[in-house]
């Protein structure tokens, strides 16, 4: 690839260029440059390729000193870069940053491009990623680093991304080096200009009505009104059912309180009176629905008032 400059609206833009034929427009992402694509262009038969570098990226870190770079803007630096060079229909291929970049300029200019390739693009509202937004966050200390220091943080950003040991070294090295030898504050210039709202929020999908029926307890099942009716009738001699029925149908015991006198006569708090004639406490569980049942407890099943209720109901 040859390297080429021009000034577009009063600000030096870059690309590499190689081939003859259809163009086809690369745009790179964060933190890299034209040079993320040095082994892809020359794979491209019978098109004219042009990797665009990104204002303040690259070596093109100085034009982006005091211009704003945030992914909306460099859209706008994109078409008006095509339009200087005369490109029409391109095809433009995007990654990371790039991606984003390029939906951008599609929704903004449609019928721009012939074709746009997403690979591993921005979208939506699903970033930064989370180690970007702490550098932004940081940016006051990382910025104040040896330029090595920042380097080398841009080599670690790079390695994790590269599956060959080879490639792996020779990226890290490439990308590192406008960190190294150039403006170590500009990586926390490009992590900064990062803002979300450039590209749309994922629309939410309504949410399903939700279909009529009974009034539900807490997290039980519906019990049938009739039955709570039942169930909930106050007997003579027994604490309040009312209160006690309520307890039992949420299956989240009484208050405090209650508790602690119940524990103290032996129980859970829960009424353990007699029932009516011909019904045992273990009776009068099994009768009742599973959503009045009396508290487990270590002695056993422990009935309440609504379970005596129901059993004669």
């Amino acid at each position: 690839m040859t390297s080429h400059e021009t000034t577009v609206d009063g600000i030096p833009m870059r690309w590499e260029e190689a081939g003859e034929g259809r163009p086809v427009v690369l745009v790179h992402g964060i933190p890299t440059s034209p040079a993320l694509w040095r082994h892809v262009v020359p794979r491209l038969a019978g098109v004219r390729a042009l990797a665009w570098e990104m204002v303040g990226y690259g070596e093109s870190i100085p034009a982006g000193r005091g211009r704003d770079i945030s992914v909306g803007r460099q859209a706008d630096h994109l078409v008006a870069w095509l339009r200087e060079l005369g490109v029409e229909d391109p095809i433009v291929v995007g990654h990371d940053l790039g991606g984003g970049v390029a939906q951008i300029a599609a929704a903004r200019n449609p019928g721009l491009f012939s074709g746009i390739v997403l690979i591993n693009a921005i979208g939506y509202d699903s970033w930064p990623v989370p180690p970007v937004k702490v550098l932004a966050a940081l940016g006051s200390l990382v910025q104040r680093l040896p330029a090595g220091a920042v380097a080398r943080l841009v080599q670690g950003i790079i390695v994790a991304g590269h599956d060959d040991a080879a490639r792996r070294a020779e990226s890290a090295e490439i990308h590192a080096a406008p960190y190294r030898h150039g403006d170590p504050a500009a990586f926390v210039r490009q992590v900064r200009s990062l803002n979300v709202h450039d590209t749309p929020r994922r629309p939410r999908r309504p949410s399903a009505p939700r279909p009529p029926g009974p009034r539900r307890l807490g997290r039980r099942r519906p019990v049938p009104d009739g039955r709570v009716r039942g169930a909930l009738r106050h007997r003579p001699g027994h604490r309040s059912a009312t209160h006690r029925g309520r307890q039992a149908l949420h299956a989240r015991g009484p208050p405090r309180g209650d508790r602690r006198r119940g524990q103290r006569a032996g129980g859970l708090g829960l009424s353990q009176a007699p029932g009516p004639p011909g019904c045992s406490r273990n009776a009068a569980a099994k009768r009742a629905p599973t959503s009045i049942r009396g508290a487990p407890s270590r002695r056993g099943v422990i009935t309440s008032p609504v379970a005596w209720s129901a059993c004669s109901v």
